[in-house]
């Protein structure tokens, strides 16, 4: 059975009423498993603690006045997190005093208008932080969540979250890591963010909280061919480590249910340094479509119904806002292969997506530089599905050849692929080789001819999502590949390098 101590008298001695609540002058209290001790009186039902008091808590303390310590102690002692401390008053409560309170476990459940919530010092929490109702205001102070396990910050809502600074201590794992944070006291003033962490190391924690967009400078950023026209107005998150990332990365979202404005595959993140209000200074990094980037028009971060915006595989902290374009950014172009085929190059591609899309001119060119168009092939318009498309050029040269293709929009505006070379004649003499071809566990990468310069290996799978990517610096001639991950099937390796795109296929048992 459930206890429940009601505090309502003067306790003489160690344990003392006072004119706020009941006070700790110096005692140790025990609060056993399933026991409560209820301060109540509203706003006269506060708690002070001093002289060196302690509390062994393995129960639940619920009070509705305010919080003071003012021992030279952070109140709790033998934490194991399974002690409560509940703020469940209807006025304002203030956490204050000479010292910090470590709590193990705290809910706030203010349901005062106004300020519910105020911090005039750090509040520091080991393990599990509720928010139930009421906005907690930091101040220049922090809420602070030493516990590094992603879910236990909990239960937050426009109803309750951090006006100010949110302090979350980080491990190196893949857990969700939600900042509910916000810039104001009303629901309207909510704009939660959501590390989804991949494996990050070099740093303790991470700070986080919403302010003012500050003006300034040109807005100058594109992705993928289309210009961001503007930053949410709303605000911008500020989101910084203690100190740079060494290894990993993290997928963000921040979320948009009270940023106006917004159009279907015509806003995402944008970042730009902390101490930054130049608009100049605003970028996609990481840009493009797939991860790192973003998702496909369409895809979970793209609508506005998700109510959040999505950027995958970054690997810098700074200020993060809500860029808007004025359009939807145009095709996502997963593959683009030339293949030599009996006495044609046989030219294939994959989109993931499409906007406006009209259509597609292939061009050639012996030199790199001037072109002469191929074929004409007619783009999907708009649409989120994976589309496959094939051309053929008959005139195939002796020399070495270049492809690109030409995709135009509905209203004229184009954008270009990266090259891809052939030489029909001496294919040898250009681009990489598989082996082992078939391959189970690991790819032997074998460049035909010189590897010098930075280098990007690529895997996608038969539907055109890119399963491996790999970064190679410097000279090189071969490298290793792990597919031992990968399912069994057809793949397609892509090399970018001195700026041309080889492609090879290749068959994983």
């Amino acid at each position: 059975m459930k206890k429940a101590l009601l505090i309502l008298i003067i306790i003489p001695v160690h344990l003392a009423g006072w004119a706020q609540g009941i006070r700790n002058n110096g005692a140790n209290w025990v609060i056993t498993t399933g026991a409560t001790v209820y301060v109540d009186g509203d706003a006269n039902g506060g708690f002070l603690n001093e002289n060196g008091g302690l509390i062994d808590l393995d129960g639940d303390i619920v009070i509705e006045g305010n919080w003071t310590n003012n021992a030279a102690n952070s109140v709790f002692t033998n934490t194991d997190n399974d002690g409560w401390v509940r703020f469940k008053g209807t006025s304002t409560e203030t956490i204050d005093g000479t010292a910090d309170t470590r709590f193990e476990y705290i809910e706030f459940n203010n349901s005062a208008s106004g300020t519910p919530i105020s911090l005039s010092r750090d509040v520091i929490v080991e393990g599990i932080c509720r928010f139930t109702d009421g906005v907690v205001v930091t101040g220049a102070n922090y809420l602070i969540i030493e516990s590094t396990t992603g879910a236990d910050v909990v239960g937050h809502s426009s109803a309750s979250f951090v006006n100010g600074n949110l302090r979350r201590f980080i491990a190196t794992n893949t857990e969700t890591y939600p900042f509910p944070v916000g810039d104001g006291l009303t629901a309207s003033d909510y704009y939660l963010a959501e590390l989804i962490n991949g494996n990050l190391i070099g740093f303790t924690y991470i700070d986080a909280k919403f302010g003012a967009l500050l003006p300034g400078g040109t807005l100058s950023e594109s992705e993928e061919g289309t210009p961001y026209t503007s930053v949410a107005a709303e605000g911008v998150w500020y989101i910084d480590p203690d100190a740079p990332p060494i290894g990993g990365d993290y997928d963000l979202k921040c979320f948009t249910a009270n940023i106006g404005g917004l159009a279907n595959d015509q806003f995402t993140i944008l970042s730009r340094p902390t101490p930054s209000a130049d608009a100049a200074d605003w970028a996609c990094n990481p840009c493009g479509f797939g991860d790192p980037g973003i998702n496909a028009n369409g895809g979970a971060g793209r609508v506005v119904a998700d109510g959040y915006a999505l950027r995958l595989g970054m690997t810098k902290f700074s200020q993060k806002g809500i860029g808007k374009s004025s359009s939807p950014l145009p095709i996502e172009l997963v593959t683009f292969f030339a293949e030599c085929e009996d006495e044609q190059v046989k030219l294939s591609w994959t989109t993931a997506s499409e906007s406006n899309n009209d259509f597609f001119t292939i061009e050639k060119s012996i030199n790199s530089t001037e072109f002469t168009v191929v074929d004409i092939v007619n783009g999907a318009g708009t649409t989120g599905n994976v589309s496959y498309y094939n051309a053929y050029d008959d005139e195939v040269s002796e020399m070495t050849t270049y492809y690109r293709l030409k995709q135009t929009d509905f209203d004229g505006k184009f954008t270009y692929s990266d090259l891809v070379i052939t030489n029909c004649n001496k294919q040898e003499e250009a681009g990489f080789a598989i082996m082992p071809n078939p391959a189970t566990d690991f790819i032997n990468i074998i460049l035909k001819g010189a590897g010098e310069g930075d280098a990007a290996f690529t895997i996608f799978d038969g539907s055109g999502k890119r399963v491996y990517e790999k970064m190679f610096y410097g000279n090189f001639k071969r490298f290793t590949a792990n597919i031992e991950s990968l399912a069994a099937g057809m793949y397609y390796a892509r090399l970018i390098a001195s700026d041309c795109v080889f492609t090879e296929k290749f068959i994983k048992f």
